[in-house]
């Protein structure tokens, strides 16, 4: 009928090409409204509100002789509404446009800038110096897609037709199975990261001793029919993976390192925490732990933010400090670390976000980003360039100074007039060091070489507490070396330079070998064996103290390979340590 509405109707069709679809009930501009609503907007209106069709009969007759005449009644009251000077059309003739009042207009300017703001946080998938020329990054949140998802999202419509064609020749032609039976998820990849689960320590335990049973009774079977020397048995692994070195499943043993923090703290009176610093006082600040530290769920929504607000955390040290020390680690493509990474990562999952502006969103999912080394290199030089911007001058105090480390390069800021940020490059410490532990002593001693007479490492990790006493021994006598850890509320101070003292240079020179030697990041712990009871056997006046601080020394300070006399002093330092002081060789120690 509208096709051939112009032979039919010639008439109503150039009234509808005039406009006529649409109809303006008032003299303001970009006020007409389709014809329904403005049916809607008149007559139904009349009809339905007060005075109409509610509630005046039950008799379907009687409405229906009521609706024959509604749109009378309807132009007789809007021609009332006329007469009295209430209708829309007379209100509105002096009134400005809704969408030109001032309110909607501030309104509008602010979605403006809200979607400028959303557009400007966007990742460019095109630029390949960012994202790399193969991967498939979100526009919003610049996070990577793994590969498996990759290709299941290459590969999600080719499975979606062949689960449909499986479908309907199972359930329809053949009918093999039921119409109604579940269909079988495809199980996707996306964007969205899975937590791992990991298996307990329990079930571990377990399978261990389960496998230890069948091998020993293996063994007695044949020891019945064979000569067997057990004590040469006992010098080979008895497992897939070597017990003494590693789990069951080929993960590193853990122990409790805190526990040699604690026996450390324990040997000088604590400071008190409100002690008053010199006037030459400097802070050095592990960057991962302030970074791990920050409350997840709870973060500033864009980058930009976020730099403000770590800044700010740094920042309000400088009314007790005149230099505070921003270390963070770097993270080659090749590391020993990575195990241990991969490991910290397998109860959080992992999530590879790229930083293409200040504007983009944060991440809700803090520790999953934090999980991935590109991550934190990309944060750290992204806060690096924010604390160049002059808008962080004013957060200075007069005489401060800020050094950060950007990959293997240190930053050094300060802001004396309060206008300007300075940044130059600081040479002297330059460093290829990939952990930050021994990082923040070159800082310490950078700073202590410089004339800062109280130096503390502010730091939660057991190991630079202990590189921290046993190279206090190599500072100035002017400056002190403390150790702060604990929390904001329950915050714990040592003196790592007294700590030093009373332990005395040989013990010190011992503590980093044993520290290692007896579980680390990196090396595995000793079942059954923590960190006291070697901590103990270093100090020990007597003959058996000896020789283990100097199977210790060796290993931590030298490079070199290993000796005979030291593989021997780290043997009987072993057994020793598994209640065999008379026992020199670590195969005899088992059969025993």
């Amino acid at each position: 009928q509208m096709v051939n509405l112009p032979t039919t109707h010639p008439e109503a069709a150039d009234f509808l090409k005039a406009g006529g679809f649409a109809v303006q009930r008032s003299d303001n501009a970009f006020a007409q409204v389709p014809g329904d609503m403005a049916i809607e907007q008149s007559i139904n209106r009349a009809s339905k509100s007060s005075g109409g069709i509610v509630g005046i009969s039950r008799i379907p007759s009687a409405v229906h002789r009521w609706v024959v005449s509604a749109h009378d009644r309807a132009a007789i009251t809007d021609a009332c509404m006329v007469h009295c000077g209430l209708d829309d059309a007379t209100q509105e003739k002096d009134a400005l446009h809704t969408e030109c009042q001032k309110g909607r207009i501030a309104r509008d300017e602010l979605d403006v800038q809200k979607v400028a703001a959303t557009v400007a946080g966007w990742v460019n998938p095109f630029d390949v110096s960012l994202c790399g020329s193969h991967e498939l990054v979100s526009l919003s949140s610049g996070m990577s897609c793994s590969n498996a998802a990759v290709q299941d999202l290459l590969e999600a419509e080719d499975r979606g037709h062949t689960a449909f064609s499986s479908f309907v020749q199972d359930r329809i032609k053949s009918q093999s199975k039921s119409f109604f039976d579940p269909i079988k998820k495809l199980k996707l990849q996306t964007f969205t990261v899975k937590k791992v689960r990991s298996t307990s320590s329990q079930s571990r335990t377990i399978s261990v001793l389960r496998a230890d049973c069948a091998l020993f009774s293996k063994m007695a079977v044949i020891a019945q029919s064979r000569q067997m020397d057990v004590r040469e048995v006992l010098t080979y692994p008895l497992s897939t993976a070597p017990l003494a070195l590693c789990n069951s499943d080929g993960s590193l043993v853990k122990t409790n390192k805190a526990a040699l923090l604690h026996l450390l703290e324990a040997l000088v009176p604590t400071p008190p925490t409100g002690t008053p610093l010199s006037n030459v006082s400097a802070l050095v600040v592990d960057a991962m732990a302030l970074l791990q530290a920050l409350p997840q769920g709870c973060l500033p929504g864009t980058f930009t933010l976020l730099a403000e607000y770590i800044f700010n955390c740094l920042a309000r040290n400088f009314t007790q400090y005149r230099r505070i020390d921003f270390v963070a680690d770097t993270y080659p493509a090749v590391s020993i670390k990575n195990v241990e990474r991969n490991r910290r990562a397998t109860d959080t999952g992992q999530l590879r976000q790229h930083i293409a502006s200040g504007m983009q969103q944060t991440p809700s999912q803090w520790s999953k980003f934090l999980s991935v080394s590109s991550n934190k290199t990309e944060l750290i030089g992204f806060l690096a360039r924010e604390w160049k911007r002059d808008s962080y001058a004013k957060k200075y105090v007069t005489g401060t100074e800020l050094y950060m480390t950007d990959g293997e390069q240190c930053l050094k800021f300060s802001a004396d007039d309060g206008q300007r940020v300075s940044s130059s490059p600081c040479t002297s410490l330059k460093s290829n060091h990939e952990e930050a532990d021994t990082r923040l002593l070159l800082h310490s001693k950078h700073a202590a070489d410089a004339g800062y007479q109280h130096i503390t490492i502010k730091s939660p990790d057991t190991d630079v507490a202990v590189l921290a006493c046993c190279l206090s021994h190599d500072f100035p006598d002017a400056s002190k070396l403390m150790f702060l850890a604990g929390s904001k509320k329950q915050p714990r101070l040592m003196d790592t330079s007294a700590i030093g003292r009373v332990l005395g240079r040989l013990v010190c020179d011992a503590l980093v070998g044993m520290h290692a030697f007896t579980g680390c990041d990196t090396v595995s712990a000793f079942h059954g064996r923590g960190k006291a009871t070697a901590f103990d056997l270093i100090r020990k006046p007597q003959q058996q103290g000896v020789t283990a601080r100097a199977a210790m020394s060796f290993l931590g300070q030298s490079f070199q390979p290993l000796t005979t006399e030291s593989i021997s002093n780290i043997q009987q330092f072993t057994c020793v340590l598994y209640g065999r002081p008379t026992t020199c060789n670590v195969n005899d120690a088992r059969y025993v």
